[in-house]
């Protein structure tokens, strides 16, 4: 059976920005649901929801890669910088090569799914990009 080495975390979630925060709020038993306070909750039937606060994609991406990016990619990329500064290990084309960065996403790309739907069938344009949210921050 092949070896697996972990040689850092990185963490983003409702608990926390990083691994420490995250294991921290784990340890103290903490939930990461809480009210809904991103978007009008009117219409929603469920109004408690696992966020991500504090999370400022801004101050992490230049304006033209963050145009391109859903938010889960975004949480993608964030955490593993955290784990790639965890690991400190030089990035040797070789290693680039033979190195991995294991995700968990549960809905991933789907806010940029529901701007879609909102463009099209609401605002009756075929190109969600020129209503994405994002874009005009």
């Amino acid at each position: 059976m092949p070896r697996v080495v972990v040689t850092g975390i990185g963490v983003i979630s409702a608990l926390g920005l990083n691994a420490q925060e995250f294991w921290e709020a784990l340890h103290h038993g903490f939930s990461g649901i809480r009210p809904i306070d991103t978007i009008d909750d009117g219409q929603l039937r469920f109004k408690n929801v696992a966020q991500v606060p504090g999370f400022s994609p801004e101050a992490e991406f230049p304006p033209g890669q963050l145009a391109c990016m859903d938010r889960f990619a975004q949480f993608a990329v964030f955490s593993a910088r955290e784990a790639i500064a965890h690991a400190n290990v030089e990035w040797t084309p070789p290693l680039r090569e033979k190195a991995i960065v294991v995700t968990g996403s549960c809905m991933g790309g789907r806010s940029a799914e529901e701007d879609g739907y909102r463009a099209l069938f609401l605002k009756k344009s075929p190109h969600p990009s020129t209503n994405h949210p994002a874009r005009h921050e």
